[in-house]
């Protein structure tokens, strides 16, 4: 595919293009809440953003991912599991009450996962001390 100067451009950047130019939005994709109130809920927000997702698709991106589907899904299941796990790496960077940097090669960090269950929150630290101040403050 060509992209605006005639370059080979990747498919996958059209996605991205027309999601950075406002177009993946737009009034022709889905209704967008007004700013009276209206605040959608986490699983119709989702919803919308994989609409939009599929909407964006063209036929032959749509019969591989329906032949994915069709086979259990292990290639959309093994994605979404690289990103979770990408973004619990993330999340474990710095600790949650001094803001160090956490060093990834060093053992003696702890990492706290809390909250309802449809509502998880994880905090990483550095030390145990950081972790006591931590768990002190949140019985407060």
């Amino acid at each position: 595919m060509l992209g605006k100067r005639g370059v080979n451009k990747n498919p996958c950047e059209d996605f991205w293009d027309a999601k950075a130019s406002g177009a993946f939005f737009g009034a022709r994709s889905w209704p967008r809440p007004s700013g009276l109130g209206f605040k959608l809920k986490k699983g119709e927000r989702m919803n919308q953003k994989v609409k939009g997702f599929v909407e964006v698709l063209d036929y032959d991106e749509l019969q591989l991912l329906k032949q994915d589907l069709d086979r259990g899904g292990l290639t959309l299941l093994r994605m979404v599991k690289e990103k979770i796990n990408q973004k619990q790496r993330e999340h474990g960077n710095f600790c949650a009450t001094c803001f160090n940097e956490i060093d990834p090669a060093n053992t003696r960090t702890y990492t706290l996962i809390f909250g309802a269950v449809d509502f998880r929150k994880q905090a990483s630290f550095c030390a145990v001390d950081c972790l006591e101040y931590f768990l002190n403050k949140l019985k407060k």
